[in-house]
C-alpha cells in the first residue's frame, strides 16, 4: 500500500507477513506452488484456500459469486483441482465413445461425465457417474450436436475438462443404409497405445482409400490400406508393425488417410 495513512487502512481476509489487525486476517506461509519461479498457485493444503470472503464491501451481500469451495481463496489465483485431460470422442455407427486420461490422484473415487445439447450445459443435461475413463453413448439422435465434459471426484470435485462436441450426420439411401454426409478422420483410439490402435474415418461416397503410416522423418512405415471402399463409417487397426511385419520402436507417428480428393493427417503416440 503506497501513499496511505496506516491508521486509516482497513485490510481484511488477507494473509499478511508479520500480521495485520483486521477481520479474517492471518499470518502464515501461504504455501505457493513455486514462488521462486513465479508460480503463485496455491498448494492443496494452503491455509489460504476458502479463507477469503465473497462480501468485499461488508454490506452482507456476496460481491464475488464465481469461486470454488465454501468461500473465495486469499490471493490472486483461486485454487482448484485440475480437471481430467485428453477428452476425445470417437464415432462408430450410431454411437460415440468418449475417452480421457485416467486420474492419477490417490484420492480418486469416480467421474461425472456430462452431456448437453448446449455448449453452456444448461439444456438437456445428462450425467453419468463412472469409475472407468471411457463411456459409450448409444442414446443419441441424428443431426443433433452434443457437448461433453468430465470432472473427477477426489474427495471434492475437480474442475471440468475441456469441452468436446459431436454430431451424428447421415443420409438415407434407397436400401435404408445410413452413410456420412462428409469425409472425416477421427483421432485414433486408444492414444497413446501399445501395441494396437484403431483408426476411424467416414466416407460419404465410394472411393479409393489409402492409409499410410509415417515416422516423424516423413519415411513410410506401413502402407496399411490401398483399396476401393464403399461409403460408410469405417475403421482399421494398426498393430505397430512396418511393411515387413516387424515391430516398430516407440515414438510419434503420423497417419494419412486419402480418399478421392480428400486427404488428412493426424498424429499418434506408440508406447513401449
Amino acid at each position: 500500500m503506497w501513499n496511505s495513512n496506516e491508521d486509516a487502512a482497513i485490510t481484511t481476509y488477507s494473509d499478511i507477513e508479520g500480521g495485520w489487525e483486521g477481520e479474517g486476517n492471518i499470518d502464515t506461509d501461504p504455501l505457493f506452488t513455486d514462488a521462486d519461479n513465479g508460480d503463485y498457485l496455491l498448494q492443496p493444503d494452503s491455509p489460504c484456500i476458502d479463507a477469503g470472503t465473497a462480501d468485499t464491501d461488508g454490506d452482507g451481500d456476496e460481491d464475488i459469486t464465481d469461486y470454488n469451495g465454501s468461500a473465495p481463496d486469499m490471493g490472486a489465483f483461486e485454487y482448484g483441482i485440475l480437471g481430467p485431460t485428453g477428452l476425445q470422442v470417437f464415432i462408430q455407427d450410431s454411437s460415440v465413445t468418449l475417452a480421457w486420461d485416467p486420474s492419477a490422484d490417490d484420492n480418486f473415487q469416480y467421474y461425472a461425465l456430462e452431456r448437453s445439447t448446449g455448449s453452456l450445459f444448461t439444456t438437456d443435461v445428462v450425467t453419468n457417474y463412472l469409475v472407468d475413463s471411457y463411456f459409450v453413448d448409444n442414446d443419441l439422435e441424428w443431426d443433433t450436436e452434443y457437448f461433453y465434459r468430465v470432472a473427477s471426484y477426489v474427495g471434492e470435485w475437480s474442475e471440468y475438462s475441456d469441452v468436446v462436441s459431436v454430431i451424428l450426420e447421415w443420409m438415407a439411401i434407397s436400401d435404408g443404409v445410413q452413410i456420412p454426409i462428409s469425409y472425416k478422420i477421427h483421432q485414433n483410439y486408444p492414444n497413446p497405445f501399445n501395441p494396437v490402435t484403431t483408426l476411424r474415418y467416414d466416407l460419404p461416397e465410394d472411393a479409393m482409400v489409402n492409409i499410410t503410416i509415417y515416422d516423424m522423418m516423413g519415411r513410410i512405415v506401413n502402407n496399411l490400406v490401398r483399396n476401393q471402399q464403399t461409403a460408410g463409417y469405417k475403421s482399421m487397426q494398426w498393430n505397430a508393425t512396418n511393411n515387413a511385419g516387424q515391430p516398430v520402436s516407440a515414438g510419434l507417428y503420423l497417419y494419412m488417410i486419402q480418399a478421392g480428393q480428400f486427404s488428412q493427417t493426424k498424429k499418434m503416440v506408440l508406447l513401449k
